[in-house]
């Protein structure tokens, strides 16, 4: 039995090919099945957020693991063509020391940032649910999560709120040339990293706040929350005219701000990478 992982993140790979090779929740559902229907497959787990995607499994009887994970990807992801040098690749203890690292958020965009553990989590209950989780990866996941909770109670990495969006509002702040509490800003999305941003935004005095999803309903909700207004994504461009922060946080895989672009807006003073 080998215990190995193959996945992309932030320091491996461009944007590109990490959303290229990401997976939303009813994908990694419909992956974790025809994952584990190979046989050499005893047990797999499957963790994708915005900045990596690992598939982590239990294998019998193979050769050549690194290679045989690549062309389980490439099976999933169904693509001709996978650049092995995006990928990072660990087996046997390197890929334990690897998953403890990402539970205690030491391998993450921002260090001690807090969404990881609970990604992670979501990760090992949905593959557990599917019964694609066995009596080596039940004790290893869970181990993994406990330490990650200890790591974050026991040292000073989560002392400061420290987050993708929390370090975006900084940015935000630090490019803007009046006070953020006077700033117009624009989100563009209404999912949990939006909420985090929204909520970092509000603690700094932000009072204008507009949110604007495919899903109306959800931007209605997420601006009530925080005193906003609520804008129709057909609509979006004529608010971010005004607007001097735009933050991007959404699942969309194809171009969103092309058309600010071509209609020659005025520069904002920071516009975010999509967390």
């Amino acid at each position: 039995m080998k215990l190995v992982v193959l996945g992309l993140n932030h320091r491996s790979a461009a944007v590109a090919v990490r959303e290229r090779f990401s997976f939303d929740k009813d994908e990694v559902a419909s992956a974790l099945n025809r994952l584990y229907e190979f046989d050499c497959v005893a047990e797999c787990v499957i963790l994708s957020t915005c900045n990596r995607t690992e598939i982590y499994a239990a294998l019998e009887g193979v050769e050549f693991p690194k290679e045989y994970m690549l062309a389980v990807l490439k099976d999933l992801k169904g693509a001709d063509h996978i650049d092995e040098d995006a990928f990072f690749y660990y087996e046997g203890r390197d890929c334990i020391e690897h998953l403890f690292r990402v539970s205690a958020s030491l391998d993450s965009l921002v260090l001690g940032e807090g969404q990881i553990l609970s990604q992670l989590k979501g990760a090992y209950i949905q593959a557990y649910s599917a019964g694609c989780t066995g009596t080596i990866f039940n004790i290893l996941f869970q181990r993994a999560i406990s330490v990650g909770k200890k790591v974050r109670t026991n040292t000073g990495i989560a002392n400061t709120p420290v987050s993708v969006s929390y370090t975006a509002v900084n940015l935000a702040e630090d490019s803007l040339d009046k006070p953020l509490s006077e700033a117009t800003v624009l989100i563009l999305g209404a999912g949990t990293m939006s909420e985090l941003t929204a909520t970092h935004l509000q603690a700094k005095g932000v009072k204008t706040i507009f949110v604007s999803n495919r899903t109306f309903t959800k931007a209605e909700a997420l601006a009530e929350r925080f005193n906003g207004k609520a804008v129709k994504l057909d609509h979006f461009v004529d608010y971010a005219k005004d607007a001097d922060i735009l933050i991007t946080s959404t699942g969309r895989r194809t171009i969103l701000l092309l058309s600010v672009k071509q209609r020659k807006l005025p520069p904002f003073a920071k516009v975010s990478q999509s967390l």
